[in-house]
């Protein structure tokens, strides 16, 4: 039986586009709106998308009130239910956001800061390069893979605490198993991502950290861990190499 794809719609999101996407590639989907729209979803026939559009607080107040913080709390922590997280989704996996200095969920050790306006134009926005590490979620000791930058300015200097990370060109099109194989060294295509952000995450555990893209200094673009991906970009707005992401988290639920 083929999954259902529950995409997360509230008043910050970005449900349309989504599930524009997902259903242009062949998958059945349909909106969560409310906790009971969640209420019999299980690893085995389900995977959630959470869009974003606008700010960390807002979209945390209004999965809130809808009582969806703490229903997908429940089914991605505790049933494991593959979860992908899309722009603002992203950062809310976070402990804290400095936009409107909000509380997310916490599933993911970090938190979120502001592109430093002095060095680059923000938001950014446009195209640009992810280099994803093939080795991302592969541990969740912290103790063992802390990274602490402290701006953009701090990360763009650690490249000594990241000498153990594999980062390669995000595949092409035609490569296959981008999600669960690494990039092989050969592949010398670039793959382009769609970005519009301000903000972007600093993970605690370097392992979580998934795809790297360059905007005045290396900063996070993607996040995996367990069940749990995010990507900083839009994914439904990027094109083929955006599907060919989409699908292949689809598939691999």
């Amino acid at each position: 039986m083929s999954k259902i794809v529950k995409i997360i719609d509230y008043k910050a999101g970005n449900a349309p586009s989504v599930m524009h996407a997902v259903r242009r590639l062949g998958f059945e989907a349909e909106f969560a709106a409310l906790p009971r729209d969640l209420e019999n979803s299980s690893p085995s026939k389900t995977c959630i998308i959470l869009p974003g559009v606008g700010s960390a607080g807002a979209t945390m107040r209004s999965l809130q009130e809808t009582g969806m913080a703490e229903e997908l709390s429940y089914c991605v922590m505790g049933k494991k239910i593959p979860f992908l997280g899309v722009c603002v989704g992203m950062q809310v996996l976070f402990e804290h956001s400095e936009e409107e200095d909000a509380s997310c969920f916490g599933w993911l050790k970090g938190k979120v800061v502001k592109f430093d306006s002095s060095l680059v134009r923000v938001p950014q926005m446009g195209w640009n390069e992810v280099r994803f590490n093939s080795r991302a979620g592969a541990s969740k000791s912290n103790a063992e893979n802390k990274v602490r930058f402290s701006s953009a300015t701090e990360a763009g200097k650690s490249n000594a605490d990241n000498k153990s990370l594999s980062y390669s060109p995000v595949l092409a099109a035609d490569d296959k198993n981008m999600l669960h194989s690494p990039a092989p060294a050969e592949v010398n295509k670039s793959g382009y991502f769609y970005f519009v952000n301000s903000y972007y995450a600093l993970p605690l555990n370097k392992n979580d950290t998934w795809g790297i893209a360059h905007y005045g200094s290396d900063f996070c673009a993607a996040v995996k861990n367990e069940n749990i991906y995010g990507t900083q970009f839009h994914i439904e707005k990027s094109g083929e190499a955006g599907l060919k992401l989409l699908r292949e988290f689809i598939e691999s639920c």
